[in-house]
């Protein structure tokens, strides 16, 4: 009898165990669709370790591509939360897709958690938008309290290469400190491209 009734219980709780969705929006295909595939691989990772809800619930993953396009990823924030009825959406890779999404994100009340857009306007007023990494003038503050706090450095020598972010953290780094001139050493912040990141930073002493 207690078997009998531990099945219906097992059977009820599926019954009743409510779906939740999370919306993801990254580019898989254009211009840094293969940073996007990093992204996608480390939620595959996820998924496969955790599919359900502490409580029990299935999570299901709405996967979108936005073809690394501001327009494709508003479009997308709008379909996951208007047709696909998401809790959350997690994406998109960069600042300039995710500033297309905040608003609708916002407007909707779906929280969207953009892993690795620096811009510090993705975030800024917005109730429902945050990020993981650390927006753009906090890493020139760091940088620069590392060139001439730490480092002892006079000057600033800046190859940022093509990059907005590049020169949005050069921008915040030299405002920041560019009053510490203290002794004769230079630094250098190079910034360049890479096939799957879009930055690698790196800091010498100059002679």
């Amino acid at each position: 009898m207690k078997k009998i009734f531990l099945s219906m219980a097992l059977a009820s709780s599926f019954m009743f165990a409510e779906e939740v969705k999370i919306g993801v929006v990254l580019p898989v295909s254009g211009a840094v669709g293969g940073f996007g595939e990093l992204g996608k691989r480390g939620i595959d990772l996820a998924y496969k370790a955790q599919n359900k809800t502490k409580n029990g619930d299935p999570i299901k993953i709405v996967f979108v591509d936005n073809k690394s396009d501001k327009i494709e990823s508003a479009n997308a924030m709008q379909k996951l939360v208007s047709s696909d009825k998401v809790s959350v959406v997690i994406g998109p890779m960069i600042s300039t897709n995710a500033l297309a999404m905040t608003k609708i994100a916002d407007d909707n009340q779906t929280p969207l958690i953009a892993p690795v857009a620096t811009n510090d306007r993705v975030t800024k007023g917005k109730k429902f938008v945050s990020r993981i990494s650390f927006a753009d003038s906090f890493q020139g503050i760091i940088a620069a309290n590392l060139a001439f706090k730490d480092l002892g450095a006079a000057q600033v020598q800046e190859a940022t290469g093509i990059r907005k972010i590049g020169r949005k953290i050069a921008s915040f780094f030299t405002g920041k400190n560019y009053d510490k001139i203290i002794n004769a050493n230079t630094i250098v912040i190079v910034i360049v491209r890479e096939a799957a990141f879009p930055l690698v930073y790196s800091i010498k002493d100059v002679p």
